[in-house]
Order: C-alpha cells, then sequence, then structure tokens
C-alpha cells in the first residue's frame, strides 16, 4: 500500500509539472505577440511625415510609366513591316458556324477575292472543322503563317485540345485574324485569357491611332475608317496590357486592335465585312491585319 501511494503521488506531480509548462508556452507565446504588435506599431508611427500620399500617388505613378515602357519594348515586329509584304498562303475558316451573306454580301468567294486584291499569288485554303485533329492540321502547316475567322453567326465549340493548339500557333509567330461580331470576342476571351468586352454602339469615322499605327502595316492604312456595314466595337479599356488600338471612336471604343500573344499577334476588325461594296479601306486593313 505504501508503495501504491508513492506511485499515486508521482503520478500527480508529473501532471502538474506537465500542466505548468504547458501553461508556460501559451504564455510564452502571448508576450511574443504581444511584443510583435508594439514594434509594427512602433515602425509605423517612427514612419517620415514626408510619405504621405501625394508621395505615394507619384511612386505609382513612376511604377505605371516604368510598367507602359516594358510593354511598348516588347512589341517587335514580327517580320519584316512594310506595304509591299503579304503572305503566300491563309487559310480561312468556312465551318458551318459562319454566318455567310446572300445576294451582293460576303461568302467564301468574296473572302477570297477581297485577301487576294492586290495580291493574286496569295492561296486562300479553306478548312471546315474546329475540332481538334482538323485544326491541329491546319496549325500545323508550316507553310502558312496566317489564319482567318469570318464572322460567326453561332458560338463555335473549340475543344481543350484545340484551344491549346490555337494559343500555341499564335505564339510560334503566326497570326490570326477574327472578323467583327460578339461571337468572335468572345472566342478570343475563351481562347486567348483575355476579358475584353463589347461595346455600346458608337458611330463612326474610325480614325487611325498615329501613337500605336506607327512603324507597323497600318501606318500605310486609311486614315479613318467609315460606318459600313456592321460594326461590332469594343471597350479599348478591357484590352490586355500591351494591347495596341489601331482605329478608335477617340471615345473609349476601339474597332482594331492587336494583341501580342508569344512571337504571334491576335487581330480583331470590327466590321463583319457584310456589305461587300463601298468597303475599300475595310477591306485594306484587313490585308494590313493578315500581313502583320
Amino acid at each position: 500500500g505504501h508503495v501504491q501511494l508513492i506511485h499515486l503521488w508521482n503520478m500527480v506531480q508529473w501532471k502538474e509539472f506537465r500542466n505548468f509548462h504547458k501553461a508556460s508556452a501559451i504564455g510564452l507565446i502571448a508576450l511574443a505577440a504581444i511584443f510583435v504588435t508594439f514594434m509594427t506599431i512602433s515602425a509605423y508611427n517612427s514612419m517620415p511625415s514626408s510619405i504621405d500620399a501625394r508621395s505615394l500617388v507619384t511612386a505609382s505613378e513612376q511604377q505605371q510609366h516604368l510598367t507602359t515602357l516594358l510593354l511598348d519594348s516588347h512589341w517587335h515586329p514580327l517580320r519584316p513591316e512594310h506595304p509591299y509584304y503579304f503572305p503566300d498562303s491563309i487559310w480561312l475558316y468556312a465551318g458551318p458556324e459562319i454566318y455567310f451573306h446572300g445576294g451582293g454580301g460576303t461568302s467564301v468567294g468574296d473572302l477570297t477575292y477581297i485577301i487576294r486584291r492586290g495580291h493574286y499569288q496569295t492561296r486562300v485554303k479553306t478548312f471546315t472543322s474546329l475540332a481538334p485533329a482538323p485544326l491541329r492540321a491546319v496549325l500545323w502547316d508550316k507553310g502558312t503563317h496566317a489564319v482567318l475567322f469570318p464572322t460567326f453567326a453561332d458560338y463555335p465549340l473549340v475543344r481543350g485540345p484545340a484551344r491549346t493548339d490555337l494559343r500555341r500557333y499564335v505564339s510560334a509567330g503566326n497570326t490570326a485574324v477574327f472578323v467583327g461580331g460578339f461571337g468572335s470576342v468572345a472566342l478570343i476571351n475563351d481562347v486567348f485569357g483575355t476579358r475584353i468586352r463589347a461595346q455600346e454602339y458608337q458611330p463612326g469615322p474610325y480614325y487611325r491611332s498615329p501613337r500605336f499605327s506607327a512603324g507597323t502595316v497600318f501606318e500605310h492604312m486609311p486614315a479613318e475608317l467609315g460606318e459600313v456595314g456592321n460594326v461590332y466595337g469594343v471597350v479599348t479599356s478591357t484590352l490586355p496590357p500591351g494591347a495596341r488600338s489601331f482605329y478608335d471612336t477617340g471615345a473609349g471604343m476601339t474597332v482594331v486592335f492587336s494583341i501580342r500573344m508569344g512571337f504571334g499577334a491576335v487581330t480583331y476588325l470590327a466590321s463583319d465585312m457584310a456589305d461587300a461594296s463601298d468597303m475599300g479601306p475595310w477591306h485594306r486593313v484587313l490585308r494590313a491585319a493578315l500581313s502583320l
């Protein structure tokens, strides 16, 4: 019985010893937290009064200016840009989602004629499916560096592997051109990860941007584009960093823009080319976009 009492006493002492150390550890953690808080408040109070809101705004403006310079410095010509260059071969999508107008409007033949005008040596090849395998065969064509998507009547189903191939095609130094329509804007967003937003109607004309067109094929394009056919502009401020608006209203809507993706470019023309007549300036801009 005496041995059991000693054993019981030892157990009680060990339990109290363990609880004491546990409480001590919690106390030390609390003291450390109070110390860190005190030091943080002291450091904040010791900040010089010169660091005020105006200084922070100035620093922010300097950072934005540096970011703009970095973005501009990365915009290099994909290939020699001069008014006489034009690709020898172009892929044109002619699948079931494309909206071809009857009568005197745009069709595969009309678009082919518009593309080849003045460049009759250029081959325009059509494809009719955006499924992964057929699209891969088009995008892996090493002799063709431009693909054109006309206006969509129905939103096209472009699956994951096909989207990846399209992104890689552009990033490798090729050009993808989308003709105006909200379906085209949505497809650009889905495939390339942008958040471009459609703009409410703004009347033309639309003016070429001297700032962004200088040194590109658009420098030699018409100074303005008329409001001919259906024009689906987008909000200029929703373009991703580094994008260039070549034609806009001056009131927040762009109708021709290009986004650098790797070594290539994604270009959008807001006109759906529905009216084949009296669209000479738009046709010239389309050919320029294909040669970017």
